[in-house]
């Protein structure tokens, strides 16, 4: 990352981007991420459920958005947990995300008339629960912080900032 030495708050400016290919065919599509600068490459297949033509056999391109989100809030959380003050002592967090959309707007017919909606998701809710290091003394007001940093930073979250977001982070008390 560059710094640009600016008087106040350290900000970094860079700009990342991003490259795949894919094809497909009925339901089914492979994309190939080709990696470069130190990434590996990588590859996903998406498919869809029998009863919409597809063979059930890959997520859905829509659940790999569910899951781009949970990634990218807990590498983030992850970075700003460290740069909190004090440092928040984080472990780990689990998610159950649900998410949801109008599932009718993509198939509605015919095709010249105008959409009975958007196909967008419409609501992501469900709870992250954060576990701090044992020997830490985190509160809830705490998580509510890191979670308000996490969300505020998450390229994901941004992205999908149509949607409304019912999602709860909940302290678990550390076990020793």
């Amino acid at each position: 990352l560059e710094q640009r030495s600016l008087p106040g708050p350290r900000v970094y400016s860079t700009t990342y981007a991003y490259e795949c290919s894919g094809s497909g065919v009925g339901a089914s599509a492979k994309v190939v991420f080709p990696g470069g600068k130190g990434a590996q490459p990588h590859e996903v297949t998406t498919d869809l459920p029998k009863k919409i033509g597809g063979k059930d056999e890959h997520p859905q391109p829509v659940e790999y958005l569910l899951a781009a989100l949970i990634g990218c809030e807990v590498s983030t959380a992850t970075f700003v947990a460290r740069h909190m003050k004090p440092r928040f002592r984080l472990a780990s967090i689990d998610f159950d995300y649900k998410a949801e959309r109008n599932g009718g707007v993509p198939v509605s017919l015919p095709l010249d008339a105008d959409l009975p909606g958007s196909p967008a998701l419409q609501r992501v809710y469900g709870t992250a629960t954060v576990r701090c290091a044992a020997s830490s003394a985190e509160t809830q007001a705490r998580v509510d912080e890191l979670r308000r940093h996490t969300q505020a930073r998450c390229p994901v979250h941004r992205t999908l900032a149509g949607v409304r977001f019912e999602t709860e982070w909940l302290l678990k008390e550390a076990e020793e």
